[in-house]
């Protein structure tokens, strides 16, 4: 295939950046939709709202927070991942399922590294093309090694995992009854399958008959059924629903034997220490208590009360593993004889995310009021403000620098380059590193797409090597000869760029999306390592892409033009300003023509001087016997302030002059200058 061409439409790319490393370690970015542990107890899974798997290892021996610690993290998913069950004979996968509608199979390999056994998980399977909307819930039958997939495009299928993954089975519901499913479980020899519905019915499916048939429509909740468990003799059901009720089922007699009505709110989750119904259950969800309640008697106790509402629970071993719908961590509560109502403090999770005006640094904010500031150009967190105002920190780190929108920011932190607009943001490379050249500009759509994508430079190619990270990205601003720097009008902007570089940092994850859809077409995670003089800076594409099944030659035209030094064409904005003499005995007029002018957005204040001096042909005087030249006694003044000779025009009619309306400079002598 040739370069730039693809099956696909218009892109979009995204990028994560790293959080902080207690975070990035030991917890989800946001809430955990669901929970799996293995039959030893040692090892647990978590389906992240940040779009990520986490497998961690569990030590119930230990205190405090050394019971739990990660393994790893694997995110090819690129929603909310919504369940997670652990498949197999030998417990050596584990499968997800999503709001980006894929589910997905991990093999769980043992660490070479470790030895104490630690695993990390690799995508071994992803099943894309079946689930028209989000897949909600899964289900797993041991005995059988099936396992069932359900979500809200009414659907519900039936794998055989025992090697892959193949559908035997797949059922829908008819299309007059179209009905989103949240939930669902199956009995261990997978010949029964229960599920809860939008509309308050749970359905119950006798497998071994023909497709669509239903064994019982069981009528009782209000509202949609958030959570259900079925026996392991397929006989009696729990099922929790959105009217804050419990209710018990038997599926003989098709009828609701006993509800529970002791919570407030909407029941989002169910765990059981006795898969056949005997003894108590443990339920939680919006109300944020978690009851322990005796199924005979109906008696409910409160064992605990979260900050934060609870979206999983999962009973082992006389403890129970609690994961919030907000926070990223898991806690557990050690259930013992003693009765009483233990507090479970959750850690926030973000709520604002602010884009500073340099577009390269955000500002986030979560429930507890803790700010993170993050560098999105080399993907990484770098300070925390624990208190104080949002609004007054933001004012704090802003500095007045105008820059163009060049990406978006999602609410996991996921940079969004859209073709359409990734490449309108332009700065000065002073801006990025104030070691850098004042002169020279950075395309920041272009500085990201090289550092994502960049390949190792063609030995045979007599462009300038590449030397240190975003010092070679730069395009000299500086103009050709002294006509060109005598009018801005002339000036037009250079847009070449030089050998493209990496990210610092450490694994990046790089998602290619498709921008109508929004739908994953492919994804990668590279290695990104910090970039010196004295190393070669650029990664070889084909060796940092975990997926091989797109090579750097299928590449969207547009990305591929970027890193091959080729600009797709910008349109630069252009400011139109009038000049005007702040007082013409001290200093005259410029002609109409000369005080009329159009410069770019990057234009310097210093340029525009430059250019009064040679319309005026003015000369260095001499104050207080010291010789003073023109571009240091004559000023810029908008809005009654003297602007910094720095700034650039488009900072200067964003943040002093303030209007729609033309851009009015004035020009004067420096009073300080003045004869």
């Amino acid at each position: 295939m040739s370069h730039g061409t693809s099956p696909f439409g218009r892109y979009k790319v995204g990028y994560r950046v790293s959080l902080p490393l207690h975070c990035q370690e030991q917890e989800h970015i946001f809430g955990i939709n669901s929970v799996a542990l293995s039959s030893q107890g040692n090892t647990l899974f978590s389906a992240g709202r940040d779009a990520t798997v986490k497998q961690w290892k569990i030590r119930w021996e230990k205190e405090g927070d050394d019971w739990i610690s990660p393994v790893t993290t694997y995110s090819q998913h690129t929603n909310w991942v919504n369940d997670v069950v652990v498949i197999g004979k030998l417990e050596d996968r584990v499968m997800s399922c999503s709001s980006d509608c894929t589910i997905k199979i991990w093999k769980i390999e043992q660490s070479q590294e470790d030895s104490s056994h630690s695993s990390v998980l690799s995508c071994s399977e992803s099943l894309n093309h079946y689930h028209a909307d989000y897949v909600k819930c899964l289900s797993y039958s041991s005995g059988a090694e099936r396992a069932f997939s359900a979500g809200l495009d009414s659907n519900i299928y039936l794998w055989d995992v025992s090697t892959g993954a193949k559908v035997i089975q797949h059922v829908t519901f008819p299309k007059d009854k179209k009905k989103s499913i949240y939930c669902i479980d199956s009995s261990e020899d997978g010949n029964t399958m229960i599920c809860g519905s939008a509309d308050g019915i749970l359905s119950v499916w006798d497998v071994r008959q023909p497709t669509q048939q239903k064994k019982s429509k069981l009528r009782g909740h209000v509202g949609n059924i958030r959570r259900c468990v079925l026996s392991s003799d397929g006989i009696r059901s729990l099922s929790a629903g959105a009217d804050g009720s419990v209710k018990l089922w038997d599926l003989r007699q098709q009828r609701c034997i006993r509800t529970y009505d002791d919570h407030s709110e909407s029941v989002w989750t169910l765990a059981l220490p006795d898969k056949n119904l005997s003894g108590t259950f443990y339920s939680s969800g919006r109300d944020m208590s978690i009851l322990r309640t005796d199924i005979a008697s109906g008696e409910s106790v409160v064992i605990a009360k979260a900050s934060s509402p609870i979206q999983s629970l999962l009973f082992h071993r006389d403890h129970l593993l609690v994961a919030s719908a907000n926070a990223g961590q898991i806690k557990r509560i050690s259930l013992d004889s003693e009765e009483r109502e233990e507090k479970m403090q959750f850690s926030s999770r973000i709520i604002e995310g602010h884009l500073l005006n340099d577009k390269m640094h955000v500002l986030t904010k979560n429930e507890g009021g803790v700010m993170d500031l993050y560098n999105i150009i080399d993907c990484k967190w770098m300070k925390r403000f624990e208190e104080g105002d949002l609004n007054e920190q933001l004012q704090a780190l802003n500095t007045e620098i105008y820059v163009p929108n060049w990406c978006s920011i999602e609410v996991d932190l996921t940079i969004v380059l859209d073709q359409s607009y990734c490449f309108s943001a332009e700065c000065y490379a002073s801006d990025i590193d104030p070691s850098l050249s004042t002169t020279k500009k950075v395309n920041l759509g272009q500085l990201m797409l090289s550092k994502l994508f960049g390949t190792k430079r063609d030995p045979t190619n007599d462009a300038k090597d590449l030397t240190n990270d975003a010092k070679d990205l730069l395009v000299d601003d500086s103009l050709a000869d002294d006509s060109e720097s005598q009018n801005p009008e002339d000036y037009e902007e250079s847009t070449k760029m030089d050998e493209p570089s990496t990210v610092r940092g450490n694994n990046i994850q790089i998602t290619l999306m498709d921008a109508k859809h929004g739908s994953c077409v492919f994804q990668w995670e590279r290695p990104v390592r910090s970039t010196t003089p004295n190393e070669d800076a650029c990664v070889d594409l084909s060796d940092s892409v975990v997926d091989p099944i797109i090579p750097p030659s299928h590449l969207p035209h547009w990305i591929h033009e970027a890193v091959s030094n080729k600009l797709p064409s910008v349109k630069s904005m252009t400011i139109p300003f009038s000049l005007i003499s702040s007082n013409e005995k001290a200093i005259q007029q410029l002609s109409s023509k000369e005080s009329k002018l159009t410069s770019p957005r990057l234009f310097r204040i210093t340029k525009i001087i430059a250019h009064i001096i040679t319309k005026l042909e003015l000369q260095p005087i001499t104050v207080k016997g010291t010789v003073v030249e023109p571009q240091d006694y004559v000023q810029i003044i908008c809005q009654n302030k003297v602007v910094d000779k720095e700034m650039t025009m488009g900072t200067v009619k964003a943040f002093v002059w303030r209007s729609s309306e033309e851009l009015v400079l004035k020009y004067g002598i420096d009073p300080r200058f003045e004869k």
